[in-house]
């Protein structure tokens, strides 16, 4: 495994980027209401988790090694 990169925007969108992957581009994740913007991501120490914390007062727990399967609340 690699390392990863990730941020949130205004559009609601988490952007995941893996290092060995970078010419590919990132990954959105959405779960987040359209209406907020993402203020905070962060990896659990592991790098097994990825939490996403938006203006809807939701935290959003996604598993790095399936970023396609719904986060966890």
């Amino acid at each position: 495994g690699g390392s990863w990169l990730a941020a949130g925007g205004e559009d609601a969108r988490v952007w995941v980027w893996a290092s060995d992957a970078l010419p590919v581009g990132p990954a959105q994740l959405r779960r987040h209401d359209n209406r907020n913007e993402i203020n905070a991501v962060a990896f659990s120490a592991s790098g097994e988790t990825l939490a996403s914390a938006g203006t809807d007062s939701l935290v959003f727990l996604w598993e790095t090694s399936d970023a396609a399967a719904e986060p966890g609340v």
